[in-house]
């Protein structure tokens, strides 16, 4: 598997600005070599930016998210908050998706995990 400081972004800015972007090339890095498994790669993502936010000043980077501050959609924000858990029960979110090109036969994994955005792979691919 390729060395992780060669394709994923290192700097604090680029995991700032574009997270996601961040974490599909961890992604792509991770399903390269190896059957995908939603538990390693949540703790793979979880320790990159742990350590790419190690330190206080890299962590204070980060915006500080309220309502005055216009802030660019998909950055990542801090904020303060509570978080309540009513237990209406569970809700089903599907990670990782097993796409099929029916024209073509081409596979491709999709990731969803941290975002409701469509991945528009268009008419021909099916799940």
């Amino acid at each position: 598997m390729a060395s992780m400081t060669q394709t994923v972004p290192d700097s604090t800015t680029e995991h700032i600005r574009t997270p996601l972007a961040v974490i599909h090339k961890l992604f792509s890095m991770h399903t390269v070599e190896t059957e995908y498994v939603a538990t390693d790669f949540g703790k793979l993502a979880q320790s990159h930016f742990q350590a790419v936010f190690a330190d206080r000043q890299a962590l204070q980077q980060v915006p500080v998210y309220d309502q005055g501050r216009k802030i660019t959609p998909g950055t990542l924000v801090r904020f303060r908050c509570m978080v309540q858990d009513p237990a209406y029960g569970e809700e089903l979110h599907l990670a990782v998706a097993r796409m099929t090109n029916t024209a073509t036969g081409e596979e491709r994994c999709a990731f969803s995990q941290y975002t409701d955005a469509e991945h528009g792979l268009g008419a021909d691919w099916e799940v």
